[in-house]
């Protein structure tokens, strides 16, 4: 595959990909696969914003599609101004906070956030017992397994 053409394969799948290939290939050996080896990506990350991506897995090890996850307070609390994310398919989700100059009502600095899962009835089938801290300007990537 000509590099053009696998550039532009990467920036159409919007991830990094990796090329597989004997260790002992010349310079202008062919393309034996184009594999995805890193999490889907934001495509814009706000300098005072942030992303949460990842994938949900039932307990069998299967993508779990159609679920939500959003972020909820150390209360349980639901923090909408964060939003949430419908997971797809392959139980891929992405929340992009694009930032704020000021904190949002209902997150004050420094308050523990928590990873919060529903399935397609509305009923919690997750809550993370590890706060998530997100960090300005970057992408935190979570593979959530689900408890079964």
């Amino acid at each position: 595959m000509p590099k053009p053409l696998f550039r532009i394969l990467a920036a159409v799948l919007s991830f990094p990909l990796a090329v597989v290939a004997p260790a002992t290939a010349a310079a202008n050996y062919p393309i034996t696969a184009v594999t995805p080896v890193a999490k889907p990506m934001a495509s814009h990350i706000a300098s005072n914003g942030w992303v949460l991506s990842g994938i949900v897995r039932d307990a069998r090890y299967q993508p779990a599609a159609g679920f939500t996850v959003f972020l909820v307070d150390s209360q349980g609390v639901y923090q909408a101004a964060f939003g949430s994310s419908k997971t797809d398919s392959t139980g891929h989700f992405l929340i992009n906070y694009p930032g704020t100059t000021t904190p949002p009502n209902s997150a004050t600095p420094g308050a523990q956030l928590f990873i919060s899962i529903t399935n397609t009835k509305n009923q919690t089938v997750y809550h993370g017992s590890t706060p998530f801290t997100p960090v300005a300007g970057s992408t935190t990537y979570q593979t959530i397994l689900l408890p079964a």
